[in-house]
């Protein structure tokens, strides 16, 4: 049987990304989600690293820290020099992707602002509707 790594998340930038010394088409960026409701709502933090020239670009031109992102990549852990174990989002070339997920400036992003009237019932006719 096959297995997949995959993990996709939403959450807002905890700073503005920056690029690692060791290659310019790689950048490491952190996103912080929220798991629970209400007052037991808890932040959970997530380090990220890119590893794909273009995403690294369009990152690094349009993300910044706050801006609400979509991430989809795999998990990694990796034991550092210290001997503690580091779990990262890893975004590659292949089946993965960075998307920007701005809230419309102003306003609710959830209320349409169409001018829509609804029409009392006791005055539609039987001939109004059309079949």
């Amino acid at each position: 049987m096959r297995t997949y790594n995959r993990i996709t998340i939403l959450g807002h930038m905890t700073r503005d990304p920056e690029t690692l010394a060791s290659n310019n088409g790689w950048c490491k960026m952190g996103l912080t989600t929220n798991s629970g409701w209400g007052e037991k709502s808890k932040p959970q933090h997530h380090s990220i690293t890119v590893f794909d020239d273009k995403k690294t670009d369009f990152i690094m031109k349009y993300i910044k820290k706050g801006m609400i992102v979509f991430v989809a990549g795999e998990v990694q852990y990796n034991k550092g020099n210290d001997d503690k174990w580091y779990t990262s989002i890893v975004v590659g070339n292949f089946d993965s992707a960075v998307e920007l997920c701005e809230k419309k400036s102003g306003g609710d992003p959830y209320v349409s602002t169409s001018n829509f009237q609804a029409v009392p019932q006791n005055q539609i006719d039987d001939d109004d509707i059309p079949f």
